[in-house]
């Protein structure tokens, strides 16, 4: 029993040595705990810096009230609340008030205050709710602060019939301090306190890698990524999923990079923050996660079965929508299926075509404005898209395709999609009323040509989808979530697409491939995309040394920008 009694009592010194208390900590500082007031000369240095950082009076005397402790009740209370051991008995501690300054005086007319400490009002006196030093009542109003008289203010314990006061959210109306903000004491909100500043973190190192691909493109040798970087830096624009375009049920981290389903609505769509360029053929891929990556997510109930969209869409489609059920829209779905402005097709191999969790979809897209006619609707355009699922080019119905070198060879279309009359008279006849409205006089898409027997060869790879866009509007990548939990990665600039060749992706030879942020993926002559072209532009993470000369504060403010 003695070596037990021995083991507590060392067990108990250690942890009183270890958290230690606001009486220990005084006593340390030289102020005696008996009642007693003791004179401590502080630094003016040191005080000066602790009154930058909040305000700060200097502390006269401190002492603890013997023999008054605090109800069961009232302790945990106290303890669930803190987040260090303190001291629990009611102290009564003197201190100097600050002179007040011009600015500082409308402040002051209701109550005594300085910084995070409040003093009561005449009627908190008036009722007795807290004992006061002599000097204290001496004080009618905040004018007799200005001399620096001293002033005692005492704290009581809580009392069954003073804790309802203390929950009083005005902190004018309570006679009790402010409680100091300290870590949060149960295992869910301290999770959402870490995921907080893990969330913070990664926004910050996102949107630092995104800024120096910005910077890195306006020095292109591509005239066209250099007036895209332009462009988005005068704009304060990112390659990233639009937060102010995204539905009530989509979450947006690690930068607005990753899209996550919380909402209990049937579709949540989301689009890009740029539009697709114009007169080019366009790249982006879109990940899926099989589970969340970070965040508040993780506490969030996911689907074991992913369902969402992934196409492209003017700013005219709801984001309440399915992506491809609107005009002007298109979407490869988890199914296999294509939704292509409200109609549905299957693609010749469904398995193929089909995705889930961890797998990438490629998105080829081309907006041609020289292919631009009158119709009913107004003037129309046409755009080319081209799926592909890890890698596999998805194959619409009604076409044949030979895969061959780095392209792909041209076959008669056929009216295969099941197009009206009037789309398949425009990729019959090529040229007529097409309006130009680019600086280029040749169109980039590659015209169909006549052969001996008269028949016109289609001027689009068989692997496209055509889909036809008013002149006016836009194309954005576009996602829609349908299953909660779902969690998908946009993949808009050429670092970060997963992409390796021209096969792949479905790319015709002898043009140039962009991401949606300008940045070059293939040039004209080029078949493979080799991991030192990748490096080039600044690492697979896009994250080189020159992220030293951004601070989190510049980041901050242009985040708000930005996002």
């Amino acid at each position: 029993m003695a070596s037990g009694g021995g083991t507590i009592g060392q067990m108990q010194q250690q942890t009183h040595q270890q958290l230690g208390s606001a009486s220990l900590f005084l006593t340390k500082m030289g102020l005696r705990r008996n009642n007693s007031i003791t004179n401590v000369s502080v630094n003016d240095k040191v005080f000066r810096r602790l009154n930058r950082m909040d305000h700060a009076s200097r502390v006269i005397s401190y002492s603890e009230r013997e023999g008054e402790v605090l109800t069961q009740h009232a302790k945990k209370r106290v303890q669930r609340m803190m987040h260090y051991h303190v001291s629990l008995r009611p102290f009564v501690a003197t201190v100097t008030a600050p002179r007040k300054k011009k600015q500082h005086l409308r402040q002051t007319q209701r109550a005594n205050s300085f910084g995070n400490h409040d003093f009561p009002t005449n009627n908190d006196r008036e009722f007795g709710t807290a004992p006061y030093h002599s000097a204290l009542d001496l004080c009618d109003n905040g004018d007799s602060l200005e001399n620096e008289n001293v002033l005692s203010h005492a704290l009581p314990c809580p009392s069954p019939s003073t804790e309802a006061s203390t929950t009083d959210p005005s902190p004018t109306d309570s006679p009790f301090m402010c409680t100091p903000k300290s870590f949060p004491p149960t295992p869910s909100s301290r999770s959402v306190v870490m995921e907080r500043g893990s969330r913070f973190a990664e926004n910050v190192v996102f949107l630092a890698r995104d800024r120096l691909r910005v910077e890195e493109a306006l020095y292109s040798s591509n005239a066209q990524t250099r007036a895209m970087a332009m462009a988005l830096k005068q704009g304060s624009r990112l390659a990233v999923f639009n937060a102010s375009d995204a539905a009530g049920g989509i979450a947006l981290t690690c930068g607005q990079h990753c899209a996550t389903k919380v909402g209990n609505f049937l579709y949540c769509s989301t689009r890009s923050m740029i539009p697709i360029l114009r007169n080019c053929y366009v790249y982006f891929e879109m990940s899926v996660f099989s589970t969340p990556m970070v965040g508040n997510s993780m506490m969030l109930p996911h689907a074991s079965v992913a369902t969402l969209s992934i196409g492209l869409s003017t700013l005219e489609m709801p984001l309440n929508t399915l992506v491809g059920a609107w005009k002007g829209s298109v979407g490869l779905c988890t199914t296999g299926q294509i939704l292509t402005a409200g109609q549905w097709c299957s693609p010749l191999n469904q398995q193929l075509s089909s995705y889930g969790n961890n797998c990438t979809v490629g998105c080829l897209v081309c907006l041609d404005d020289l292919s631009a006619f009158e119709t009913w609707d107004g003037e129309m355009v046409t755009a080319i898209a081209t799926f592909n699922v890890n890698g596999n080019v998805v194959m619409p119905p009604g076409c044949a395709t030979q895969m061959g070198g780095g392209g792909v060879q041209q076959e008669p279309l056929g009216g295969g999609f099941g197009m009206s009359s009037s789309a398949t008279s425009l990729f019959q006849t090529p040229g007529v009323g097409r309006m130009s409205h680019s600086s280029n006089s040749q169109s980039v898409l590659h015209h169909g040509q006549t052969d001996e027997t008269g028949v016109m060869h289609s001027p689009y790879a068989p692997s496209t989808l055509p889909l036809l866009v008013p002149r006016e509007e836009e194309l954005f990548p576009t996602l829609t979530l349908h299953s909660p939990g779902t969690e998908v990665m946009c993949r808009f600039s050429a670092g970060d697409v997963l992409a390796r060749s021209r096969a792949s992706i479905g790319a015709p030879s002898g043009v140039t491939i962009y991401g949606v942020d300008g940045s070059v993926l293939l040039e004209e002559d080029e078949d493979e995309i080799y991991p030192s072209d990748i490096d080039d532009q600044g690492g697979e993470d896009g994250i080189d040394d020159s992220l030293e000369s951004f601070t989190v504060g510049d980041l901050e403010d242009e985040n708000d920008e930005a996002f």
